[in-house]
């Protein structure tokens, strides 16, 4: 350690007794006597930096509306002492160290009144601590009662005198101090107990803070009212005296009331975006090693974590759910993201947070049906097989598999309808099972399982199982809504995939610490991709997704229903927005009346897109020559708009 000497000079004979006192226990300092003064050679510490104050972060809309406030045990926000009004650094000066702005750190009078009655005491009774050793003891030392740890503390207090002039000293103490009732610093403090920001504090607001800080508990304005009243007229009063207030002024002030207000529990807009974000920055590596790291920075780093969420489009979500289903179950789960930014500007469901806090939109998994099926028909494209391919689509029909769960897999559609040899766009138009499972056993399912994690599924959808009744939906887990909206949005995006984000960036004390790279991958060849979009684009326009479909827009998507009626299904995109819509009872497997995709799912989608797409200009998917057209002119549509049935897997 670096050595620093201070010289001073004690001229009084109690403060001379004092500094003696803590000299002849320690050591650590050389005194001479010099007549009738006493000169002393201290050695100070030069570790005098004073770490990082705990401040609490902020969650935000797109829109820059707070949604929440996040903090640990301590609750604080560092204001600047020059924004806020005088009478604030006067009564805490007054309460807590009169001398303060005069003293080299230490005040010798008081001092030796502490070391007198320590004395007596034959104990630590007394401290006699400026403001400036309160920031040594809170910063540098623990809160043992010895005369070591007292003379350290004096140590420290000037070498802080040393390096900071009184103002940072007064900023650091006004948001260090504790004032009961979690809150750390004047800003919580005024906001706990009036509402107020700090800078509109009143001075008998300032006197009623600063009469705390000495025994928060004891002076409590909501736990001793009278005991609070008291020490803030002592205040008032004392700030009169040292000129600060006139005394006209601090008599009318101590007629007023404390007028505290109850204690308000944090406000939380759209908590389930709120707990999304909390899992985002959590998983982030970028934010800390370890766990723990993170927690600290989450809920100590005074952060601002900016989201793209858009509070107006969240309130449609919910307000299309209760259109639809207005009783508890079944229920709703929705996921609307920006194809060509991956911007989720929306996700929600009916439930309310403080009964249940599992995310429909962003963590619940079922079945996806037929909404499957896109990713084996894009799957059959990229492999070359071209739409127009003819399969048997009859019902049933049986694939024999060979394997423990499907020896033979007998295949159904809905409401066991038959159909002739038919083509890709046909089979998706009328979601024919049977044409699927044949289409998925040609290409390999293992394939269509490393297209979909391009796409952004999580293993996790599959459980370990890739048997081929994954070709019409079968999965083992399933998958999410925002999985869902994601993948489609790929195709809204002309093949490139752009990774879904919510937290879009991340600012702290110096400027913006992280923000999302953008990357795009492209996924899928732009034929392809074209090709697949006029496939979905006819099965909204005359096929099981009718009810999906938006005025002004071109809409391509798929509905999907699972084995019994129990999970149905609209996914789909525009050039705009993606989203994905899943209807079902979120605890159990419950059959549904009338439980399909087309009757369920797509109305409610095509209602939240309507509103949705309110503030976007239409645009037209691109103009790519694909055969689709030719394909479905030369096909006879003698059953408009029939619901598929999936017969996937009961187990998967």
């Amino acid at each position: 350690m670096a050595l620093r000497v201070l010289t001073i000079v004690v001229l009084t004979i109690g403060g001379v007794f004092g500094l003696f006192v803590m000299v002849g226990a320690v050591g650590p300092a050389v005194y001479a006597e010099v007549d009738d003064s006493v000169g002393l050679d201290l050695v100070l510490p030069d570790q005098t930096h004073l770490p990082a104050l705990r401040e609490r972060s902020y969650v935000y809309a797109g829109d820059g509306t707070r949604l929440a406030v996040l903090h640990g045990e301590e609750n604080r926000e560092i204001v600047d002492l020059d924004d806020l009004p005088d009478h604030v650094w006067q009564a805490v000066v007054t309460a807590e160290d009169r001398r303060f702005l005069e003293h080299d750190g230490f005040d010798l009078p008081g001092i030796s009144r502490a070391a007198v009655a320590n004395l007596r005491a034959r104990d630590i009774t007394q401290g006699g601590s400026t403001i400036t050793q309160q920031l040594a003891k809170n910063n540098f030392l623990d809160d043992s009662q010895t005369l070591q740890r007292k003379f350290a503390e004096l140590l420290y207090a000037m070498a802080l005198e040393e390096e900071l002039e009184k103002e940072e000293l007064l900023d650091r103490y006004i948001n260090e101090v504790y004032f009961g009732a979690g809150a750390y610093g004047i800003q919580a403090a005024a906001e706990e107990y009036w509402g107020l920001d700090a800078a509109d504090l009143e001075p008998q607001h300032s006197a009623t803070l600063a009469g705390m800080i000495r025994a928060p508990g004891r002076y409590s304005p909501r736990g001793d009212p009278e005991g609070a009243l008291t020490r803030r007229d002592r205040v008032l009063t004392a700030m009169a005296s040292e000129e600060y207030l006139t005394e006209e002024t601090a008599g009318e002030l101590t007629e007023t009331e404390l007028d505290v207000i109850e204690s308000q529990p944090d406000e939380v807009i759209e908590p389930f975006v709120v707990e999304a974000v909390k899992r985002s920055f959590l998983g982030n590596d970028a934010f800390g090693e370890t766990r723990d790291e993170r927690i600290e920075l989450l809920f100590g780093g005074g952060l601002e974590l900016h989201t793209g969420i858009e509070l107006e489009l969240q309130e449609v979500a919910r307000e299309v759910i209760g259109d639809h289903f207005p009783e508890p179950v079944p229920t709703a789960a929705i996921a609307s993201l920006e194809p060509g930014t991956g911007r989720v500007i929306a996700f929600g469901s009916a439930q309310q947070f403080t009964e249940e806090q599992y995310d429909l939109a962003l963590q619940g998994r079922r079945q996806p049906g037929s909404a499957f099926k896109t990713f084996v028909m894009i799957e059959a494209l990229r492999q070359g097989i071209e739409p127009d391919l003819e399969l048997d689509g009859s019902s049933p029909h049986t694939i024999p598999i060979g394997d423990d769960r499907d020896p033979d897999w007998r295949v159904t559609n809905y409401a066991g309808r038959s159909f002739g040899d038919i083509d890709m766009v046909e089979a998706t138009r009328r979601s024919v099972n049977t044409y699927y499972a044949q289409l998925g056993e040609q290409i390999g399912i293992g394939s269509v399982v490393d297209l979909t994690e391009e796409l952004g599924f999580s293993s996790l959808a599959y459980g370990g199982y890739t048997g081929l009744s994954v070709a019409i939906g079968g999965l083992d887990r399933g998958v999410t809504p925002i999985e869902m909206a994601s993948a489609y949005g790929t195709l809204g995006n002309e093949g490139v995939r752009i990774e879904p984000y919510l937290l879009e960036r991340v600012v702290g004390g110096e400027g913006v610490i992280w923000e999302r790279d953008g990357s795009e991958r492209r996924v899928l060849d732009e034929h392809v991709n074209a090709t697949a979009i006029d496939i979905l684009e006819d099965a909204v326009e005359q096929g099981t997704g009718t009810a999906a479909r938006v005025e002004g827009w071109e809409v391509a998507g798929k509905t999907g229903t699972t084995n019994d009626n129990y999970d149905a299904w609209f996914a789909g995109t525009t050039p705009a927005l993606a989203t994905a819509v899943w209807v079902g009872h979120p605890t159990e497997n419950v059959r549904m009346e009338e439980g399909t995709g087309g009757a369920l799912a797509a109305p409610l989608w095509g209602d939240f897109m309507s509103r949705a797409l309110e503030g976007y200009e239409p645009t037209p998917f691109p103009d790519v020559d694909t055969g689709v057209d030719r394909i479905i002119a030369g096909e006879v549509d003698d059953d408009d708009g029939e619901e598929e049935q999936e017969q996937a897997d009961a187990s998967g």
